[in-house]
């Protein structure tokens, strides 16, 4: 569920720590080659940190530019 009253805020650290944990969970799936579906990535973490679908995606895209930024593996579904 979102929290609004997190809409505009900054993220916080542990929110930071478990989007980041579950892009290189996802990232390791992509690399192995198994299946992993991203909206239900997304809707776990809505449930577990509050933040909207659209946060969590743009967050998720940011995580993979930096990747790409540094020409290390990104997850392909989430180039800008």
């Amino acid at each position: 569920m979102v929290d609004q009253s997190k809409i505009g805020t900054d993220w916080q650290p542990d929110e930071l720590d478990a989007i980041v944990e579950d892009y290189f969970a996802m990232l390791r799936d992509e690399l192995a080659g198994r299946p992993y579906v991203k909206s239900h990535h997304n809707a776990a973490l809505r449930e577990k940190i509050g933040r909207t679908a659209g946060s969590i995606e743009r967050k998720h895209m940011n995580i993979s530019a930096v990747l790409i930024e540094l020409g290390l593996p990104h997850i392909n579904g989430y180039k800008r």
